[in-house]
């Protein structure tokens, strides 16, 4: 269980750079995380998983507690993951419609006729970037819906472009990994199932076997069942990408291909994670089909592009959900 440490100027003639050496000794925060985290008098609020680092704050804060205080509070939990979303898209549509032009504007110019295939790049990085922003700045507050409309009223677009990108690009690295893979792996399976057979008989004879069909199917199916399971555990692989704090390149590229390790598949199947892991397949199965309907017509693409905002915003807040309880 994830522990929220608040530590706090013992009194106001305390430098700020002795919290950072705190911080900085105990859980390897470097500086630049600890300007994202300081508030504004000075003290910061993170939550810390490792027992260790735990008994080494508290060690700290009994030997310097005339200079800096440190409390230690279990997360508190003020509503469920759903109203925390409605409450974190309300209370800043300032994001919501820089967001969305952006996505809006990298739609219409992708396009356009080879420039478009850089602008899909960007776009895809741009996704992934932005879920990976208010995770990590999700991480520094209670979930509940005071510490969520507060902090999601002081978000401004322009940090997922100059911090995070870096982070965006090494989880589109992860996914371009995966899909190379899995056509190379199913791609063989379906060789070994009989597949050039089959394409032979399709070109000699117009038709194939009945086994082979049903081969095929399994081997596509298989196939569906994988990716069917990577989606499911999205969450996961940003909270991953968050586990030393600040996301980075490869951070979050290794998040992504962790999915092909044991681990990976044991935690995604885990009493802790299930439901939030459910919880998410749901949202993304109402929200693409609410989506599609919304996309087709000019006068509903607003809708629909505040259904996609609303899915990472929910994706960020299923993945720090999950560290804080797990």
């Amino acid at each position: 269980m994830a522990v929220r440490v608040v530590i706090s100027k013992g009194n106001p003639e305390v430098p700020d750079e002795f919290i950072f050496s705190v911080l900085s000794s105990t859980l390897g925060i470097e500086e630049e995380e600890y300007r994202s985290i300081k508030r504004e008098d000075g003290s910061v609020s993170l939550y810390v998983k490792d027992p260790e680092a735990i008994v080494k704050l508290q060690n700290i804060a009994e030997k310097h507690a005339s200079l800096i205080n440190v409390a230690f509070e279990k997360p508190s939990s003020g509503g469920g993951l759903f109203s925390l979303t409605n409450t974190a898209v309300k209370s800043n549509w300032g994001l919501v419609l820089s967001w969305g032009a952006v996505v809006l504007l990298m739609f219409i110019l992708s396009m356009v006729p080879i420039f478009g295939i850089f602008i899909n790049l960007f776009l895809s990085v741009f996704y992934y970037a932005f879920s990976l922003f208010v995770a990590h700045k999700l991480l520094g507050v209670d979930l509940n819906p005071e510490g969520v409309k507060e902090l999601f009223g002081k978000l401004r677009l322009a940090e997922t472009f100059s911090e995070y990108l870096g982070a965006g690009f090494g989880f589109w690295l992860g996914f371009l990994v995966l899909y190379i893979l899995s056509f190379v792996v199913f791609g063989v399976i379906a060789v070994l199932f009989g597949g050039l057979g089959a394409v032979s008989d399709l070109m000699n004879y117009g038709r194939v076997g009945s086994g082979t069909v049903g081969a095929m199917f399994l081997v596509f199916l298989l196939m569906f069942l994988f990716w069917l399971w990577v989606f499911y555990a999205f969450p996961l692989m940003v909270a991953r990408a968050l586990s030393d704090g600040n996301p980075t390149l490869g951070s979050s590229f290794k998040a992504v291909v962790s999915v092909l390790t044991p681990s990976f598949l044991k935690e995604s199947f885990s009493g802790s994670y299930v439901g939030i892991g459910g919880m998410w397949s749901l949202a993304v199965t109402v929200g693409i089909i609410g989506f599609l309907l919304t996309v087709v017509l000019i006068v509903t693409i607003p809708v629909a592009i505040l259904i996609l905002y609303w899915l990472q915003v929910f994706l960020s807040m299923s993945a720090v959900s999950y560290i804080k309880r797990s």
